[in-house]
């Protein structure tokens, strides 16, 4: 009787393996498969976080946010006030200034008009000019206009009638007609002023008016001019 059960209970089931051996096989296998999965699926998923493609919107994100910025300080600074300071030229008109003219007629009758005066030695040489008449110390018909030829002192610096018979205290003068220009030598029977006459009676100028018949003068028909220095 022992010895049956012994025999019954040590045989093995049908297969030829133990079943103990052929159940921890399965579960090798099984353990080995899922570690694979687990290793494969690692591999895979370093591999697709190194290619970026997991970024996925982020990454394009990203880029959308660095554009928007770089678009925004764009806009930002070119709608900015320009405070640089302007570097453009500045063209300055400077007034231009017209000498007067010395022998500007504004009465636009007879006038006689010095232009200039120079020392030659001692003697004065004046250039003048006779507008709107022809000089002459004798004409007939009384006609002579002519040119009294003075220096303003005295009297006749208080008063230009004084260089001619019309003023209440009547001065010195010389008496012209032609030619220009006035001076010592150019006529035989009347001569010009020196530096000496001027200085005798402290003269800076000298001036001219046009003179009738009796020899009075005609305020304003003349001019004067600074003597040389």
């Amino acid at each position: 009787g022992d010895g049956g059960e012994r025999a019954g209970g040590g045989a093995p089931p049908p297969g030829g393996r133990p079943t103990g051996a052929a159940g921890g096989g399965r579960g090798r296998v099984v353990a080995a498969v899922v570690g694979g999965i687990a290793v494969l699926a690692l591999l895979v998923g370093g591999a697709y976080a190194l290619t970026g493609d997991g970024d996925g919107d982020g990454g394009a994100t990203g880029d959308t946010s660095s554009t928007t910025g770089s678009t925004a300080s764009s806009t930002t600074a070119s709608t900015a006030p320009d405070t640089t300071p302007s570097t453009a030229a500045t063209t300055t008109t400077t007034p231009t200034t017209v000498a007067a003219d010395p022998c500007a007629n504004p009465s636009g009758g007879f006038f006689v008009c010095i232009s200039d005066i120079r020392a030659a030695g001692d003697d004065l040489v004046v250039d003048y000019e006779a507008l709107e008449y022809e000089p002459k110390i004798v004409a007939p018909g009384g006609l002579e206009r002519h040119i009294h030829f003075y220096f303003p002192v005295g009297p006749m610096a208080e008063n230009p009638e004084n260089a001619g018979t019309g003023g209440p205290t009547p001065g010195s003068w010389i008496i012209w007609d032609v030619p220009s220009p006035f001076r010592n030598g150019q006529r035989q029977d009347i001569g010009g002023y020196t530096v000496q006459n001027a200085q005798q009676v402290g003269a800076t100028q000298l001036c001219a008016l046009v003179a009738d018949a009796v020899h009075t003068v005609y305020p304003g028909t003349g001019n004067c001019v600074d003597l040389p220095t």
